[in-house]
């Protein structure tokens, strides 16, 4: 009996598509990581999502299964960091010594951008209706062809990918996310797929025929991706499709991906929505907390400033005081020396007789106290 074939699928692509159009926004990698409630999502059943799997890849190509308290979305941009920072910083000073500082980005503003944010392709063998015969069998397909990815295309760096089987309405299926870098003229890599695809030697169908739609190096790039990923199928013991559809036919299976992709981006979008909704109205009520706080700390400043203005005018009163008595007490302390420079019996001065005749010498030691301290 002839062995069931199935069809190895893998879809790439970068922006959410609408109408046969771009919209350009990039694809979020929040559905790929299940990292939004998973409640309000109507294809996934909660239950199952600790049968997913998460893997993040580091600078050299090794794959870790992601941290519980991380995201792709994190690690995204920290891997974007390591590889674009220096692309980045320089592209800024130059926006701002030219005078156009508006035209400065951040990072997460080049991961989100339509043209350098990663690319993403959906793996999977077989479909909802003809599942996939072995799926320990598809997980190791998918960590071969990862491997195998970034061995044969230098310039490709896998950022992190997830192996989804917790709908229970589709197949198992993963989702890979990758950059490219292209080493420009200064030596920095920036994330540009033309260019590091051209690095590569990797060319359009034809290419003496100018570049369009039809014809361009992402083609070819995807067809030997896609025929890389089936002889790693065929290897496992998976036997492939290998008819194509009927030319200017879309097949089912590619259909159903398209439709699945666009509504779990859809749901996304509406969660995402939601917590920019809660995050504006929390931020609201901050708002309106601080405005009580600057006007309680208003009022506090007023009753310092009042308090600090009498002070000022107690201290000059005290200031004027103490002028006054320096007055009276400099005569004085001159009488006492002129007294203490008289003669008399027995080598005493005058003022030592007064000493003797009258109990001054509090005073006089106070007076002499402040006259060696003036």
């Amino acid at each position: 009996m002839e062995e069931q074939k199935q069809r190895a699928t893998l879809h790439g692509g970068r922006c959410i598509i609408k109408n046969g159009k771009s919209t350009g926004k990039a694809y979020s990698s929040k559905h790929a990581d299940r990292n939004f409630d998973v409640q309000n999502a109507s294809h996934i059943t909660p239950e199952l999502v600790s049968r997913n799997l998460y893997f993040v890849a580091d600078a050299n190509g090794n794959l870790t299964e992601k941290e519980r308290n991380d995201s792709f979305e994190k690690h995204e941009l920290r891997m974007y960091k390591h590889y674009f920072n220096d692309w980045l910083e320089n592209q800024n000073e130059r926006h701002r010594n030219g005078g156009h500082s508006s035209r400065e980005r951040t990072m997460e503003a080049v991961h989100k951008s339509a043209r350098q944010a990663p690319r993403e392709e959906i793996l999977c063998i077989g479909n909802r209706d003809d599942r996939c015969q072995d799926e320990s069998a598809f997980i190791e397909v998918v960590a071969e062809y990862v491997q195998a990815l970034q061995a044969k295309f230098p310039a490709v760096r896998i950022l992190d990918y997830s192996i989804h089987n917790d709908e229970e309405a589709s197949n198992i299926h993963a989702h890979l996310r990758m950059c490219f870098l292209h080493k420009n003229a200064s030596g920095e890599y920036e994330p540009n797929q033309t260019q590091a695809l051209a690095e590569m030697g990797i060319e359009a169908p034809n290419p003496d025929e100018k570049d369009s739609k039809a014809n361009n190096r992402l083609i070819t790039f995807s067809q030997q991706c896609r025929e890389m990923y089936v002889a790693i199928a065929e290897r496992h013991g998976f036997t492939i499709e290998s008819e194509p559809a009927l030319p200017g036919k879309i097949t089912l299976n590619k259909q159903e991906f398209i439709t699945k992709k666009l509504r779990e981006e859809n749901e996304a979008l509406t969660i995402e929505r939601a917590s920019l909704i809660n995050e504006n109205r929390t931020l609201a009520e901050q708002q309106s907390a601080l405005r009580s706080e600057n006007a309680e700390i208003a009022q506090e400043r007023s009753k310092l400033r009042k308090q600090v203005d009498e002070l000022t005018v107690e201290n000059s009163r005290l200031s004027a005081t103490v002028e006054r008595l320096k007055r009276f007490i400099y005569p004085i302390t001159q009488f006492f020396a002129k007294l203490a420079s008289i003669k008399i019996a027995d080598g005493r001065s005058a003022f030592d007789e007064l000493l003797l005749n009258a109990n001054f010498t509090p005073a006089y030691d106070a007076i002499k106290e402040w006259d060696e301290e003036r």
